[in-house]
């Protein structure tokens, strides 16, 4: 998919933007983490320097894995921005974590995710889970291109 972006009135050029492949979970990955570096919720999961680094990396790295398993992370071409969404329950299988966290870390993460489960509706939905920009391209509208190929591709899953 080709997206040409219209930012106060000046075209940008053509930025390519497609599904995301196991090929791509490195640099995807560390668009994330450096994405949120400074975002508090993120820190708090994963500690101070120097553990957050490593831990951070290899949390986005296995949520990555399971997203792109169910074709469901749109990212630009180059990997500074990404949208990572959850298919409705069921209707794709999503590999089982592979990440092993220290016991605090891991703790915070289960009391996020039932949190944020005990919100979510129980009707079938498509939930955007991460929308991530890198902080050299923010501003630019790649997240709004990649999360709109997401909701795109919601809209004929319920079409």
């Amino acid at each position: 998919m080709l997206a040409r972006l219209v930012v106060s009135g000046q075209t940008s050029a053509v930025t390519d933007i497609r599904l995301a492949t196991t090929a791509d979970l490195d640099t995807l990955a560390a668009t994330v983490v450096t994405a949120f570096d400074r975002d508090p919720a993120f820190r708090a999961f994963f500690g101070p320097d120097p553990e957050f680094g490593p831990l951070a990396l290899a949390f986005a790295t296995d949520l990555l894995r399971r997203r792109i398993a169910t074709d469901s992370v749109w990212m630009t071409s180059d990997g500074d921005a990404l949208a990572m969404w959850d298919p409705p329950a069921n209707t794709a299988e999503t590999p089982a974590p592979a990440l092993e966290l220290p016991g605090e870390a891991l703790t915070r993460l289960d009391a996020y995710d039932a949190a944020v489960h005990a919100a979510i509706t129980a009707e079938p939905h498509w939930y955007l889970g991460v929308l991530a920009s890198h902080p050299r391209r923010r501003g630019q509208g790649l997240a709004r291109l990649v999360a709109q190929a997401g909701l795109d591709a919601c809209l004929l899953y319920t079409s």
